[in-house]
């Protein structure tokens, strides 16, 4: 179902951001880890293709700000 389904909703949800991530320099990056991540899962390769989307997550939570709010959020949370 995700093959079938899932990556056509991703990749059009990539696209109507498109402008927002090439403002990032992210665009490249988000579209090439979507399209990689579907041909590995075509290879069965789910590790492989999960460890690809959550590094360009990682890229653009870090080009966003999102990573150091997260970060402020979480040690907030454990230093109680």
């Amino acid at each position: 179902m995700l093959l079938e389904h899932g990556y056509s909703h991703y990749k059009a949800a990539v696209e109507a951001v498109r402008a927002d991530l090439e403002n990032l320099g992210l665009y490249e990056v988000v579209r090439d880890a979507v399209t990689r991540s579907e041909m590995l899962s075509r290879e069965s390769k789910y590790v492989e293709a999960e460890m690809l989307v959550l590094e360009a997550n990682r890229k653009l939570s870090g080009a966003s700000g999102v990573e150091g709010d997260l970060r402020h959020i979480y040690k907030a949370a454990n230093d109680k």
